[in-house]
């Protein structure tokens, strides 16, 4: 599977006749749907055998939904349904569990929402029932207003290989084990899932979990000091949307107006009435974003008025009418943290498209010009062998290639590598020994070993650690992991 995503994932970015794109974006979607099945059979067997354990570290709840709503946005805009979350107070939730698994939670209901709604909308929320000292009890709903489910089949969603009857089966596909694993996860974690459903008018799924809560970083609200008692301006005609940032910019002591016709909005800001900023939505009935842009541009009174125009994250937009008439532009399904950076921004006047241009630039160097460093792949696999290459010729580097442990070895001896990206199993000596031997080798220096292994259990990074690797790749490696790394170990070498 590796090589089958991997190598699709450069062939996509080759020069393709409109026909090989849609071949090989196909292959793609295949592949991407045979390894979340195989991940779901591993993961579903690994829990029946009780070998699944939870881990602890300290995350944050509102990245990790925003994470998992950056995965679905774009499926949400094909089927024209409005993805959001909101969050008790527009909090931001420090909390420590295993965010892994609470995030595999999240991806199987908002996938399973999305998939079973046409029309309107998908909502995360997240509702804070209990807080005592250090400890704090979250409500976490996933509602759709998809087709719903008959009260006398709801029994047959967490059976294992099972679907709520054979025409869903055939309509929408699916393994029937994410709701399954979802449910044990849940109970590992000391919660229920449970679920409340309408035929025809939608369905939620929700649970309950008791997490201790780690202390908030006082800096990371001071930088939007700045917004406080600043007025904005709400201009969308969905109610979800409109009461959710207006609780999220009331948090933040903002004062708020919101209005779901443009038109309405328009007269108010023509009387006079003055805003620091205003929010405005693209798609809307009565006319879009843009051309409510222009009609306020007509106003002599808040012709200035700052903007920030959203929209869904695959709607074409001009780029000479977001300049033209707007501060920045947010995609949805809008990252609070973002949103709130971006105003911050235009409000104390720096330039956001400004930054982000040199970001996307920046990116877009070759990354070995300004980070040298001699490459050693150690892998067997003929095909694995040919996408790494590939990945890191991509970012400008050339690599030397060992078949085994054992050529590693030898050639770590004879030579210097600033890098070894290793396999873990290969014939011979595998990459752990091969690992241990080349760390004992005296008279070289030492180069960065990055495990690259389909192993993803829970105590392998730790072998591999052990062993005296300095990072851990799980296939199917992302060329953006790939290239992460390089730009960090590259930073360091030069240091």
């Amino acid at each position: 599977m590796n090589g089958v995503i991997g190598m699709t994932g450069l062939l996509a970015d080759t020069e393709l006749t409109a026909q090989q794109r849609e071949f090989v974006d196909t292959i793609k979607v295949s592949g991407e749907h045979l390894l979340n099945i195989i991940n779901d059979i591993l993961d579903f067997s690994k829990i029946e055998a009780g070998h699944l354990e939870l881990e602890e570290s300290a995350f944050d709840l509102n990245t990790c939904i925003e994470e998992v709503m950056n995965l679905f946005s774009g499926r949400a805009h094909e089927k024209n349904i409005e993805l959001f979350y909101r969050v008790t107070n527009s909090e931001v939730l420090q909390l420590r569990g295993d965010v892994t698994r609470l995030r595999q939670v999240i991806v199987n209901l908002i996938g399973n929402a999305i998939k079973f709604t046409e029309h309107g909308e998908v909502v995360i929320d997240v509702n804070i029932l209990e807080r005592t000292e250090g400890r704090i009890k979250i409500k976490l709903s996933v509602i759709d207003t998809g087709i719903g489910i008959p009260e006398e089949k709801l029994d047959r969603l967490f059976k294992p290989f099972s679907q709520v009857d054979n025409s869903t089966t055939r309509k929408y596909g699916g393994t029937g084990l994410g709701l399954v694993i979802s449910q044990r996860l849940i109970e590992l974690m000391g919660g229920n899932l449970l679920v409340d459903s309408t035929p025809g008018e939608g369905t939620c799924f929700h649970f309950t979990l008791e997490m201790d809560e780690e202390k908030m970083e006082e800096s990371k609200n001071q930088s939007l000091e700045i917004l406080r008692n600043k007025n904005v301006i709400i201009v969308d005609d969905n109610r979800t949307n409109r009461l959710i940032l207006e609780q999220l910019f009331l948090t933040n002591g903002m004062k708020v107006e919101a209005y779901d016709s443009p038109s309405v909005a328009l007269n108010i800001l023509a009387q006079g009435k003055l805003f620091d900023l205003g929010l405005i939505d693209m798609k809307m009935p009565e006319m879009d974003g843009i051309e409510f842009a222009r009609e306020l541009k007509k106003s002599s009174i808040n012709a200035e008025l700052p903007l920030i125009l959203y929209s869904s994250i695959g709607h074409m937009l001009s780029r000479t009418d977001i300049g033209k008439y707007f501060k920045a532009h947010v995609s949805k399904p809008i990252r609070h943290d973002f949103l709130l950076k971006k105003m911050a921004d235009i409000i104390s006047d720096k330039n956001p498209s400004q930054s982000e241009k040199n970001i996307f630039e920046n990116q877009n160097q070759k990354i070995a010009d300004k980070y040298p460093m001699s490459i050693l792949l150690a892998e067997d696999n003929l095909i694995n062998q040919k996408l790494a290459e590939q990945v890191l010729a991509l970012y400008g580097y050339s690599t030397s290639l060992a078949n085994n442990g054992k050529e590693a070895l030898q050639m770590a001896q004879e030579n210097h590598f600033d890098l070894i990206f290793m396999d873990v199993m290969m014939p011979e000596m595998d990459g752990l020994e091969a690992t241990q031997k080349i760390r004992q080798l005296s008279g070289i220096a030492q180069p960065v070993i990055v495990a690259m292994t389909a192993n993803a259990l829970k105590g392998d990074r730790e072998k591999c650690i052990s062993a005296g690797m300095d990072d851990y790749l799980s296939k199917p490696v992302e060329k953006e992991q790939i290239r992460d790394l390089l730009i960090h170990y590259g930073k360091k070498a030069q240091k």
